[in-house]
């Protein structure tokens, strides 16, 4: 990676949807990251539009003046009520436990990874990288090779951003907190705090 530089939020507006859709995948992070969001909304989509034909379907039908038999409704059907309970269940818990190992991969230690420091300070990052160079504002990482970010703070909460990386971490007073990941592709990439 040449260089992680801080960058200002880009300005809200109707394109940051899609430039954030469309954001270049920078670490090995960034697929699983991207995997589980898309994942996810693609399943809440089905889900959403399938309640919402369901709707449709029951608005007609029984709707004031149809023709439909309206007597002895169904009072209990064991099947359909355990059914309707046990795969939501099985779904969310598939869809944590996925996030679950997502999440812990950032935090897994990698052998042989170049440990850098980085301190927020009120409006900026230092880094001191592990040749011992230091820069304010720029972090530079060596591509395919596995990178740990050692993260703290001087004075406040600052978070740690790189969205091509998918990597969002606060650092805390008082507190150290690691990231381990690779960077896979060279360029430039923001730094957000």
């Amino acid at each position: 990676v040449r260089a992680i530089r801080m960058a200002l939020p880009a300005a809200p507006g109707a394109g940051g949807l899609v430039i954030w859709l469309f954001l270049p995948e920078a670490s090995d992070a960034a697929p699983r990251v991207d995997a589980l969001f898309f994942s996810m909304l693609g399943l809440t989509g089905v889900v959403a539009l399938a309640i919402f034909a369901v709707m449709i379907y029951f608005c007609v039908r029984y709707r004031r003046g149809a023709r439909v038999d309206r007597s002895n409704p169904p009072v209990r059907n064991r099947v359909l009520e355990i059914g309707w309970t046990l795969t939501p269940l099985a779904i969310f818990l598939g869809i944590f436990v996925w996030g679950a190992v997502v999440y812990a991969g950032f935090y897994a230690p990698k052998p042989g990874a170049a440990t850098v420091y980085v301190v927020g300070k009120q409006w900026m990052w230092k880094a001191e990288h592990p040749n011992g160079r230091r820069g304010v504002g720029e972090i530079h990482l060596p591509v395919n090779q596995p990178v740990r970010v050692v993260l703290a703070s001087e004075d406040v909460i600052h978070s740690f951003y790189v969205p091509a990386f998918r990597l969002k971490q606060d650092a805390v007073p008082g507190r150290y907190t690691a990231l381990d990941f690779t960077p896979t592709r060279v360029g430039t990439f923001e730094l957000r705090c």
